[in-house]
Protein backbone atom coordinates (compact mmCIF):
# COMPACT_ATOMS: atom_id res chain seq x y z
CA UNK A 1 0.00 0.00 0.00
CA UNK A 2 2.75 2.36 1.07
CA UNK A 3 4.27 1.54 -2.27
CA UNK A 4 1.48 2.42 -4.53
CA UNK A 5 1.18 5.91 -2.44
CA UNK A 6 4.34 6.41 -3.57
CA UNK A 7 3.74 5.45 -7.08
CA UNK A 8 0.47 7.83 -6.42
CA UNK A 9 2.84 10.40 -6.04
CA UNK A 10 5.34 10.17 -8.34
CA UNK A 11 2.59 9.90 -11.22
CA UNK A 12 1.26 13.44 -9.97
CA UNK A 13 4.34 15.04 -10.15
CA UNK A 14 5.33 13.59 -13.77
CA UNK A 15 1.79 14.97 -14.66
CA UNK A 16 2.73 18.38 -12.56
CA UNK A 17 6.14 18.77 -14.63
CA UNK A 18 4.89 18.28 -17.86
CA UNK A 19 1.87 20.46 -17.96
CA UNK A 20 3.88 22.93 -16.41
CA UNK A 21 6.73 22.67 -19.19
CA UNK A 22 4.15 22.99 -22.06
CA UNK A 23 2.17 26.02 -20.03
CA UNK A 24 5.52 27.54 -19.39
CA UNK A 25 6.87 27.50 -22.82
CA UNK A 26 3.74 28.40 -24.47
CA UNK A 27 3.13 31.20 -22.38
CA UNK A 28 6.93 32.41 -23.34
CA UNK A 29 6.24 32.27 -26.96
CA UNK A 30 2.78 34.57 -26.16
CA UNK A 31 5.02 37.28 -24.69
CA UNK A 32 7.53 36.84 -26.87
CA UNK A 33 4.86 37.58 -30.17
CA UNK A 34 3.40 40.76 -28.72
CA UNK A 35 5.23 44.03 -30.63
CA UNK A 36 8.70 44.88 -29.15
CA UNK A 37 8.53 48.80 -30.63
CA UNK A 38 5.92 49.65 -27.83
CA UNK A 39 8.05 48.03 -25.06
CA UNK A 40 10.95 49.75 -26.44
CA UNK A 41 9.41 52.90 -26.06
CA UNK A 42 8.41 52.06 -22.63
CA UNK A 43 11.77 51.25 -21.20
CA UNK A 44 13.34 54.53 -22.57
CA UNK A 45 11.33 56.22 -20.88
CA UNK A 46 12.14 54.72 -17.56
CA UNK A 47 16.23 55.39 -18.40
CA UNK A 48 16.25 58.11 -15.52
CA UNK A 49 16.51 55.12 -13.14
CA UNK A 50 19.95 54.27 -14.32
CA UNK A 51 21.12 58.08 -14.83
CA UNK A 52 23.35 57.23 -11.22
CA UNK A 53 26.85 55.34 -11.76
CA UNK A 54 25.60 53.04 -8.91
CA UNK A 55 25.07 49.30 -10.07
CA UNK A 56 23.36 48.23 -6.52
CA UNK A 57 22.08 51.63 -5.22
CA UNK A 58 20.37 51.56 -1.56
CA UNK A 59 17.52 53.06 -0.79
CA UNK A 60 19.04 53.42 3.11
CA UNK A 61 22.86 54.49 2.14
CA UNK A 62 25.00 52.50 3.92
CA UNK A 63 23.31 49.22 4.03
CA UNK A 64 23.75 46.51 1.32
CA UNK A 65 20.93 44.80 2.97
CA UNK A 66 18.60 47.63 1.16
CA UNK A 67 20.54 47.06 -2.13
CA UNK A 68 18.95 47.22 -5.57
CA UNK A 69 20.01 45.26 -8.72
CA UNK A 70 20.00 47.73 -11.56
CA UNK A 71 22.87 45.00 -12.92
CA UNK A 72 20.46 42.21 -13.57
CA UNK A 73 17.59 44.42 -13.97
CA UNK A 74 19.11 45.92 -16.66
CA UNK A 75 19.66 42.36 -17.67
CA UNK A 76 15.66 41.38 -17.35
CA UNK A 77 14.77 44.68 -19.95
CA UNK A 78 17.13 43.82 -22.16
CA UNK A 79 15.90 40.70 -22.54
CA UNK A 80 12.63 42.45 -22.35
CA UNK A 81 13.46 44.24 -25.56
CA UNK A 82 16.21 42.72 -27.48
CA UNK A 83 15.13 41.89 -30.94
CA UNK A 84 17.46 38.65 -31.53
CA UNK A 85 17.12 36.67 -35.11
CA UNK A 86 15.21 33.60 -35.39
CA UNK A 87 11.65 32.35 -34.93
CA UNK A 88 9.31 33.16 -31.66
CA UNK A 89 10.57 29.38 -30.82
CA UNK A 90 14.02 30.36 -30.61
CA UNK A 91 13.48 33.29 -28.85
CA UNK A 92 11.29 31.59 -26.22
CA UNK A 93 14.11 28.64 -25.91
CA UNK A 94 17.72 31.11 -26.32
CA UNK A 95 16.15 34.23 -24.68
CA UNK A 96 18.24 36.55 -26.51
CA UNK A 97 19.69 39.61 -24.58
CA UNK A 98 22.82 42.42 -25.70
CA UNK A 99 26.35 41.37 -24.99
CA UNK A 100 28.82 44.01 -24.48
CA UNK A 101 30.14 45.18 -27.55
CA UNK A 102 33.92 45.63 -26.60
CA UNK A 103 33.54 49.18 -25.23
CA UNK A 104 33.30 48.38 -21.17
CA UNK A 105 30.11 49.12 -21.12
CA UNK A 106 28.11 47.73 -18.39
CA UNK A 107 24.37 46.61 -19.29
CA UNK A 108 22.39 49.30 -17.59
CA UNK A 109 24.64 51.61 -19.70
CA UNK A 110 23.68 49.28 -23.05
CA UNK A 111 20.28 49.06 -22.88
CA UNK A 112 20.29 52.56 -22.43
CA UNK A 113 22.15 53.56 -25.54
CA UNK A 114 19.86 50.76 -27.22
CA UNK A 115 16.85 52.30 -26.23
CA UNK A 116 17.61 56.09 -26.99
CA UNK A 117 18.88 54.58 -30.65
CA UNK A 118 22.30 55.53 -30.20
CA UNK A 119 23.45 51.91 -30.35
CA UNK A 120 23.43 49.55 -33.08
CA UNK A 121 23.66 46.20 -31.07
CA UNK A 122 22.11 44.15 -34.21
CA UNK A 123 25.12 42.12 -34.27
CA UNK A 124 25.70 41.79 -30.49
CA UNK A 125 22.94 39.67 -29.03
CA UNK A 126 23.81 36.95 -26.43
CA UNK A 127 21.87 33.90 -26.11
CA UNK A 128 21.05 33.37 -22.43
CA UNK A 129 19.33 30.16 -22.22
CA UNK A 130 20.07 28.29 -19.00
CA UNK A 131 17.26 30.02 -17.21
CA UNK A 132 13.61 29.68 -17.97
CA UNK A 133 13.49 33.52 -17.51
CA UNK A 134 9.38 33.24 -16.65
CA UNK A 135 9.66 36.77 -15.09
CA UNK A 136 9.10 37.64 -19.23
CA UNK A 137 5.60 36.48 -19.35
CA UNK A 138 4.47 39.16 -17.03
CA UNK A 139 7.37 41.99 -17.39
CA UNK A 140 7.08 41.84 -21.62
CA UNK A 141 2.96 42.50 -21.33
CA UNK A 142 2.98 45.29 -18.50
CA UNK A 143 6.11 46.57 -20.37
CA UNK A 144 3.55 47.20 -23.79
CA UNK A 145 1.42 49.64 -21.77
CA UNK A 146 3.95 51.28 -18.91
CA UNK A 147 6.86 52.07 -17.98
CA UNK A 148 9.34 50.55 -15.60
CA UNK A 149 8.06 53.37 -12.72
CA UNK A 150 4.25 52.62 -13.08
CA UNK A 151 5.18 48.51 -12.66
CA UNK A 152 7.49 49.32 -10.05
CA UNK A 153 4.06 51.17 -7.71
CA UNK A 154 1.97 47.90 -8.77
CA UNK A 155 4.82 46.09 -7.54
CA UNK A 156 5.24 47.53 -4.35
CA UNK A 157 1.19 47.51 -4.08
CA UNK A 158 0.27 44.21 -4.62
CA UNK A 159 3.47 42.94 -2.55
CA UNK A 160 2.16 44.82 0.15
CA UNK A 161 -1.53 43.82 0.11
CA UNK A 162 -0.34 40.21 -0.46
CA UNK A 163 1.53 40.61 2.57
CA UNK A 164 -1.04 41.70 5.00
CA UNK A 165 -3.38 39.60 3.75
CA UNK A 166 -0.78 36.50 4.82
CA UNK A 167 -0.57 38.28 8.01
CA UNK A 168 -4.68 38.30 8.49
CA UNK A 169 -4.59 34.16 7.44
CA UNK A 170 -2.25 33.48 10.34
CA UNK A 171 -3.83 36.19 13.02
CA UNK A 172 -7.18 34.08 11.93
CA UNK A 173 -5.64 30.69 11.55
CA UNK A 174 -2.98 30.74 13.92
CA UNK A 175 -3.25 33.34 16.31
CA UNK A 176 -1.52 36.92 16.34
CA UNK A 177 1.36 35.26 18.27
CA UNK A 178 2.18 33.63 15.05
CA UNK A 179 2.88 37.07 13.14
CA UNK A 180 6.15 38.11 14.66
CA UNK A 181 8.04 35.04 12.79
CA UNK A 182 6.74 35.89 9.69
CA UNK A 183 7.34 39.58 10.03
CA UNK A 184 10.64 39.04 10.67
CA UNK A 185 11.71 37.13 8.05
CA UNK A 186 9.99 39.50 5.23
CA UNK A 187 12.41 42.10 7.11
CA UNK A 188 15.37 39.99 6.14
CA UNK A 189 13.95 39.78 2.58
CA UNK A 190 13.21 43.49 2.64
CA UNK A 191 9.71 43.41 1.28
CA UNK A 192 10.65 47.00 -0.15
CA UNK A 193 13.72 46.13 -2.17
CA UNK A 194 11.91 43.39 -3.50
CA UNK A 195 9.27 45.30 -5.11
CA UNK A 196 11.44 47.83 -6.90
CA UNK A 197 14.21 44.90 -8.21
CA UNK A 198 12.44 42.86 -11.00
CA UNK A 199 15.41 40.11 -9.95
CA UNK A 200 14.17 40.45 -6.64
CA UNK A 201 10.26 40.04 -6.87
CA UNK A 202 9.34 36.90 -8.30
CA UNK A 203 10.60 34.67 -5.24
CA UNK A 204 8.66 37.08 -2.94
CA UNK A 205 5.33 36.34 -4.48
CA UNK A 206 6.02 32.43 -4.97
CA UNK A 207 6.64 32.61 -0.80
CA UNK A 208 3.53 34.57 -0.63
CA UNK A 209 1.59 32.79 -2.23
CA UNK A 210 2.33 29.71 -0.80
CA UNK A 211 1.44 30.55 2.58
CA UNK A 212 -1.75 32.20 1.50
CA UNK A 213 -2.49 28.79 -0.09
CA UNK A 214 -0.96 27.09 3.14
CA UNK A 215 -2.98 28.69 5.40
CA UNK A 216 -6.53 28.77 3.76
CA UNK A 217 -6.20 25.37 2.90
CA UNK A 218 -4.85 24.03 6.52
CA UNK A 219 -7.41 21.74 7.25
CA UNK A 220 -7.40 19.90 3.97
CA UNK A 221 -3.55 19.40 4.12
CA UNK A 222 -3.47 18.03 7.04
CA UNK A 223 -6.39 15.59 6.08
CA UNK A 224 -3.79 13.42 4.57
CA UNK A 225 -0.26 14.90 3.51
CA UNK A 226 0.42 12.26 0.87
CA UNK A 227 -3.39 13.21 -1.11
CA UNK A 228 -3.20 15.14 -3.97
CA UNK A 229 -3.87 18.58 -2.27
CA UNK A 230 -1.28 16.96 0.20
CA UNK A 231 1.61 19.51 1.30
CA UNK A 232 3.98 17.41 -0.70
CA UNK A 233 2.28 18.39 -3.97
CA UNK A 234 2.56 21.92 -2.68
CA UNK A 235 5.80 22.21 -2.14
CA UNK A 236 6.53 20.22 -5.74
CA UNK A 237 4.68 22.86 -7.17
CA UNK A 238 6.27 25.93 -5.70
CA UNK A 239 9.84 24.33 -6.52
CA UNK A 240 8.61 24.14 -10.31
CA UNK A 241 7.42 28.05 -9.81
CA UNK A 242 10.68 28.53 -8.81
CA UNK A 243 12.55 27.22 -11.01
CA UNK A 244 10.65 29.08 -13.44
CA UNK A 245 10.68 32.50 -12.46
CA UNK A 246 13.17 32.58 -10.28
CA UNK A 247 17.08 34.34 -11.35
CA UNK A 248 18.91 32.13 -8.94
CA UNK A 249 18.50 34.94 -6.05
CA UNK A 250 17.24 33.76 -2.74
CA UNK A 251 14.75 30.64 -3.42
CA UNK A 252 15.27 28.72 -0.14
CA UNK A 253 12.69 31.28 0.98
CA UNK A 254 10.14 29.24 -0.86
CA UNK A 255 10.89 26.62 1.24
CA UNK A 256 11.57 27.78 4.39
CA UNK A 257 9.05 30.19 5.42
CA UNK A 258 6.15 27.84 4.26
CA UNK A 259 8.10 24.97 6.45
CA UNK A 260 8.15 26.35 9.62
CA UNK A 261 4.30 27.09 9.55
CA UNK A 262 3.80 23.78 8.48
CA UNK A 263 5.18 22.27 11.26
CA UNK A 264 3.15 24.94 13.08
CA UNK A 265 -0.05 23.47 12.22
CA UNK A 266 0.94 19.87 12.16
CA UNK A 267 2.33 19.53 15.21
CA UNK A 268 4.45 16.28 14.63
CA UNK A 269 6.19 14.44 16.89
CA UNK A 270 9.89 14.82 16.42
CA UNK A 271 10.88 11.48 14.52
CA UNK A 272 7.84 12.09 12.42
CA UNK A 273 8.34 15.67 11.72
CA UNK A 274 12.47 15.48 10.73
CA UNK A 275 11.10 12.21 7.83
CA UNK A 276 8.12 15.46 6.82
CA UNK A 277 10.91 17.78 6.86
CA UNK A 278 13.23 15.46 4.73
CA UNK A 279 10.12 14.34 2.48
CA UNK A 280 8.75 18.11 1.67
CA UNK A 281 12.44 19.87 1.08
CA UNK A 282 13.35 16.71 -1.35
CA UNK A 283 9.61 17.57 -3.17
CA UNK A 284 10.69 21.18 -3.25
CA UNK A 285 14.39 20.16 -4.64
CA UNK A 286 12.50 17.85 -7.22
CA UNK A 287 10.67 20.27 -8.54
CA UNK A 288 13.36 23.07 -8.52
CA UNK A 289 15.47 21.18 -10.24
CA UNK A 290 13.66 18.64 -12.83
CA UNK A 291 11.88 22.33 -13.72
CA UNK A 292 14.61 24.05 -14.31
CA UNK A 293 16.73 21.31 -16.29
CA UNK A 294 14.00 21.16 -18.52
CA UNK A 295 14.42 24.19 -20.06
CA UNK A 296 18.31 22.68 -20.53
CA UNK A 297 16.82 19.80 -22.32
CA UNK A 298 14.06 21.54 -24.24
CA UNK A 299 16.18 24.33 -25.54
CA UNK A 300 19.18 21.36 -26.44
CA UNK A 301 16.13 19.66 -28.39
CA UNK A 302 14.97 21.96 -30.33
CA UNK A 303 17.76 24.39 -31.07
CA UNK A 304 21.61 23.56 -32.15
CA UNK A 305 22.72 25.51 -29.08
CA UNK A 306 24.08 23.11 -26.25
CA UNK A 307 22.45 24.59 -23.44
CA UNK A 308 22.11 21.40 -21.15
CA UNK A 309 26.31 21.20 -21.50
CA UNK A 310 26.12 25.08 -20.23
CA UNK A 311 23.54 24.49 -17.48
CA UNK A 312 25.51 21.56 -16.26
CA UNK A 313 28.83 23.29 -16.27
CA UNK A 314 27.41 26.70 -14.76
CA UNK A 315 25.86 23.90 -11.53
CA UNK A 316 29.68 22.67 -11.29
CA UNK A 317 30.90 25.81 -11.44
CA UNK A 318 28.84 27.43 -8.86
CA UNK A 319 29.52 24.46 -6.24
CA UNK A 320 32.69 23.05 -6.70
CA UNK A 321 34.54 25.27 -9.55
CA UNK A 322 37.65 26.92 -8.69
CA UNK A 323 37.03 30.05 -7.55
CA UNK A 324 35.22 28.43 -4.56
CA UNK A 325 38.85 26.58 -3.43
CA UNK A 326 39.72 30.69 -2.02
CA UNK A 327 36.88 30.96 0.45
CA UNK A 328 35.75 28.12 3.31
CA UNK A 329 32.08 27.88 3.79
CA UNK A 330 32.62 29.77 7.23
CA UNK A 331 33.45 32.38 5.38
CA UNK A 332 30.88 32.54 3.21
CA UNK A 333 28.51 32.37 6.04
CA UNK A 334 29.53 35.06 8.08
CA UNK A 335 29.64 37.37 4.98
CA UNK A 336 26.27 37.00 4.75
CA UNK A 337 25.18 37.01 8.55
CA UNK A 338 27.21 40.49 8.42
CA UNK A 339 24.84 41.56 6.25
CA UNK A 340 21.31 41.66 8.71
CA UNK A 341 23.31 42.24 11.72
CA UNK A 342 23.24 46.08 11.12
CA UNK A 343 21.29 48.65 14.34
CA UNK A 344 17.84 48.73 12.83
CA UNK A 345 17.01 44.75 12.38
CA UNK A 346 18.27 44.26 15.65
CA UNK A 347 16.40 46.79 17.25
CA UNK A 348 13.16 44.80 15.20
CA UNK A 349 14.16 41.87 17.04
CA UNK A 350 14.50 43.77 20.28
CA UNK A 351 10.88 44.79 19.80
CA UNK A 352 9.39 41.27 18.92
CA UNK A 353 11.30 40.37 22.20
CA UNK A 354 9.87 42.69 24.22
CA UNK A 355 6.05 41.75 22.43
CA UNK A 356 6.61 38.26 23.72
CA UNK A 357 7.15 39.51 27.46
CA UNK A 358 4.56 41.68 27.40
CA UNK A 359 2.12 38.55 26.12
CA UNK A 360 3.60 36.10 28.89
CA UNK A 361 3.26 39.06 31.89
CA UNK A 362 0.29 40.73 30.97
CA UNK A 363 -1.59 38.21 28.19
CA UNK A 364 -1.65 34.90 30.53
CA UNK A 365 0.57 33.48 28.59
CA UNK A 366 3.47 30.73 29.78
CA UNK A 367 6.63 29.11 28.14
CA UNK A 368 6.44 25.37 27.87
CA UNK A 369 8.71 23.47 26.40
CA UNK A 370 8.02 20.67 23.84
CA UNK A 371 10.15 18.42 22.32
CA UNK A 372 8.98 18.62 18.63
CA UNK A 373 10.13 22.51 19.09
CA UNK A 374 13.65 20.90 17.77
CA UNK A 375 12.35 20.28 14.59
CA UNK A 376 12.58 24.39 13.82
CA UNK A 377 15.94 24.24 14.48
CA UNK A 378 16.38 21.67 11.50
CA UNK A 379 14.72 23.98 9.30
CA UNK A 380 16.87 27.14 10.77
CA UNK A 381 20.19 25.02 9.65
CA UNK A 382 19.17 24.90 5.63
CA UNK A 383 20.55 28.27 4.83
CA UNK A 384 23.79 27.31 6.51
CA UNK A 385 23.77 24.31 4.63
CA UNK A 386 22.95 25.99 1.20
CA UNK A 387 25.58 28.44 1.76
CA UNK A 388 28.13 25.55 2.01
CA UNK A 389 27.11 23.53 -1.33
CA UNK A 390 26.77 26.65 -3.53
CA UNK A 391 29.65 28.78 -2.10
CA UNK A 392 30.46 30.29 -4.98
CA UNK A 393 27.00 32.11 -5.46
CA UNK A 394 26.46 33.05 -2.13
CA UNK A 395 29.68 34.09 -1.60
CA UNK A 396 30.30 36.34 -4.82
CA UNK A 397 26.45 37.84 -4.70
CA UNK A 398 26.05 37.95 -1.03
CA UNK A 399 23.56 41.53 -1.41
CA UNK A 400 21.14 39.34 -2.65
CA UNK A 401 21.82 35.82 -0.92
CA UNK A 402 22.22 36.64 2.60
CA UNK A 403 17.74 36.68 2.19
CA UNK A 404 18.01 33.29 2.51
CA UNK A 405 18.34 34.20 6.58
CA UNK A 406 15.60 34.96 6.45
CA UNK A 407 14.76 31.28 6.94
CA UNK A 408 16.80 30.86 9.76
CA UNK A 409 15.50 33.74 11.84
CA UNK A 410 11.54 32.55 10.68
CA UNK A 411 12.60 29.23 12.50
CA UNK A 412 14.08 30.51 15.33
CA UNK A 413 11.74 32.92 16.16
CA UNK A 414 8.40 30.20 15.53
CA UNK A 415 10.19 28.20 18.81
CA UNK A 416 9.15 31.30 20.85
CA UNK A 417 5.17 31.43 20.13
CA UNK A 418 5.14 27.39 19.74
CA UNK A 419 5.98 27.36 23.41
CA UNK A 420 3.33 29.42 24.75
CA UNK A 421 0.47 28.29 26.74
CA UNK A 422 -2.42 30.04 28.40
CA UNK A 423 -1.95 29.23 31.71
CA UNK A 424 -5.51 27.92 32.21
CA UNK A 425 -4.70 25.27 29.40
CA UNK A 426 -2.24 22.76 30.58
CA UNK A 427 -1.01 20.14 27.20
Amino acid sequence: MRSRGLMDIIKRFLDYLLIAVLAGFVLLLVAYALPNEPIRSNIAASMSMFDSDLIYPQWANGLTATSIDLWADAIVLQEACAEGGGSIIQKALLNPKFNNPGSGLLPPQILSLYTMGSLDLSNCIYNYPRYWHGYLIIVRPLLEIMTVGHIRVLNVTCQLVLFMYVCKLIDQKLGLIYIPPFFISWVVVNLFSAGLCFEYTFITYIALIAMSYLLRNMEVLLENPSKQAGIYDLLFLVGIATGYFDFLTYPLVGLGIPLCYWLIIRKPGLITGVKEIILISVSWVLGYGLMWSSKWVLASVLTDANVLGDGLAQVLYRTSGPDTQSFSAGQVIMKNLQLVGYKAFLIILIVIVLYYIKCLVKDGYRLKWCNNNLLFFVVAVMPFVWMAVVKNHCYVHSYMTHKILAVFFCACLCIVPSSMRKKEIDL
